[in-house]
């Protein structure tokens, strides 16, 4: 999980850009998207940047205002859920979503750091919120536009239209509307063509990479983009043979983590509310069903179930799974007595497990951060130029040392070449694990020779200078 906290690094920068130059640029740099045509390096959609941009214009740059989106984005979901449930199915079952959104361990956990997460449900909440609210004459068109709200957050969000659908179809008056329904399907995925051709295209790609090949292909080798085309034949059969071993994944036993174990959870929780929905005939848990299992098959087709980038991608589902259990939960007919010992195991877990990753979490990063800042600026490193180093250790001198560009290690001579040939290139401060990718020799020819060999936390570290660095 701990790698994937790192993307803090690369939207705090971003933002801190936005305020400062008026343009969102990021300051870390990934040498796989080099080879590609782009109109923006940005990877990720704009929205989240806005958002810590707006606190750091308003407050400044301090580590309160870079969880500040996330702590607002906290309130906003539960008040939201709050609200949508009571809308759709009576204040009882509102208390119960509201209380299982709070506590879920994966919000309480992000609610305290600068990722999207937040930001990203808060929104989608409040997009469906808002649709439930409009007129019914004006439904159709604004809340198409209303739905494609949280896309300026994440591009996944768009399949909140499922919920909203199910929700207009339970009023009444449009129940036999099927022309405005369409109308609202058709508008919805207009809508998100115009938005992904612009505002929010020309971004890099890495599907190629995430589908194909491996780390060092998806962040450091631009070669492989240009080198690898795959046919549609190509692609079609990955999908299958992704999709059919991570399907094998989700019945295997496997050595017990909340990440597995949860993300299997919610696989099987959207097939169950996609069926129980089906039978009894309830759009709204059905339609919460097919969104999970729309979340579920692009999970499976692009990311492994075990991984942390799925649970990002199911934390979509978040609320309005929580609408659901809220809804079962108030009409569950045992004593009120048993239902509160449920209520206070779901959060005594909820919050051990959430405690406990951010213990681990500040203790590999916080509690380090002054000793590698110390580290690193021992090595007077070049901080007018594109700075590379291990990702696992540099990110806390980044986020203090703005605005430094931080790079991965390029994975070959020729990619290296095409970052130097875009941005300067300065310190680089490399892992002996890495230089099986970059060997000394080929370092020595692209004008970094050795400068010095050291030993930092029990790792064997080795330092090049460009031309008139410190130690040249």
């Amino acid at each position: 999980m701990g790698h994937a906290l790192y993307d803090q690094v690369g939207y705090v920068g971003g933002a801190r850009a936005l305020v400062d130059t008026g343009t969102i640029e990021p300051k870390l740099i990934f040498p796989s998207t080099l080879g590609q045509t782009t109109r923006t390096k940005l990877l990720y959609v704009p929205g989240h940047y806005l958002s810590l941009a707006t606190g750091f214009y308003l407050f400044g740059v301090n580590y309160f205002t870079e969880v500040l989106p996330s702590l607002i984005g906290f309130l906003l979901l539960v008040i939201f859920v709050y609200l949508a449930t009571g809308q759709l199915y009576g204040e009882n079952a509102a208390k119960w979503a509201a209380l299982f959104a709070a506590c879920s361990p994966y919000v309480f956990l992000f609610s305290l750091t600068s990722m999207a997460e937040l930001t990203v449900m808060a929104a989608s909440v409040l997009a469906f919120y808002g649709s439930l609210k409009l007129p019914t004459k004006v439904r159709p068109f604004l809340g198409a536009l209303v739905v494609l709200f949280p896309v300026m957050f994440r591009e996944t969000s768009v399949l909140i239209l499922f919920p909203v659908l199910a929700a207009f179809l339970q009023k009444k008056e449009l129940k036999t509307r099927r022309r405005d329904c369409f109308i609202f399907v058709l508008v919805t995925f207009l809508g998100f063509l115009c938005l992904f051709k612009w505002p929010l295209g020309g971004r890099p790609n890495l599907m190629l990479a995430q589908m194909f090949g491996g780390f060092k292909d998806l962040y450091t080798d631009a070669l492989f983009f240009n080198s690898f085309k795959p046919s549609g034949f190509d692609w079609i059969r990955a999908l299958i043979s992704r999709l059919f071993e991570n399907i094998r994944f989700l019945f295997r036993l496997s050595p017990f983590t909340f990440e597995i174990y949860f993300n299997k959870g919610i696989v099987f929780l959207s097939v169950l509310l996609f069926c129980v929905g089906a039978f009894r005939k309830s759009l709204f848990e059905f339609s919460v069903g097919f969104m999970g299992l729309s979340l579920c098959s692009l999970q499976m087709a692009v990311y492994a179930p075990a991984s942390f980038r799925a649970t990002r991608v199911f934390l979509l589902l978040t609320p309005f799974m929580a609408m659901v259990l809220g809804f079962k939960m108030a009409r569950w007919q045992i004593s009120n007595r048993i239902k509160t010992v449920i209520a206070f195991l779901f959060v005594v877990g909820s919050f051990k497990y959430g405690f406990y990753n951010l213990a681990r979490q500040f203790s590999l990063v916080r509690t380090q951060e002054q000793k590698i800042i110390a580290f690193i600026d021992s090595l007077n490193p070049e901080r007018d130029k594109v700075f590379i180093g291990p990702f696992w250790l540099v990110s806390p001198w980044v986020q203090s040392r703005y605005p430094v560009r931080w790079s991965f290690l390029p994975a070959n001579k020729q990619t290296f070449e095409m970052l130097q040939a875009q941005y300067p290139v300065g310190t680089l401060l490399l892992h002996d694990s890495e230089l099986g990718a970059m060997p000394l020799e080929s370092l020595r020819e692209l004008g970094y020779p050795l400068a010095q060999e050291m030993r930092f936390d029990g790792g064997r570290y080795f330092v090049f200078y460009s031309k008139g660095g410190p130690l040249q």
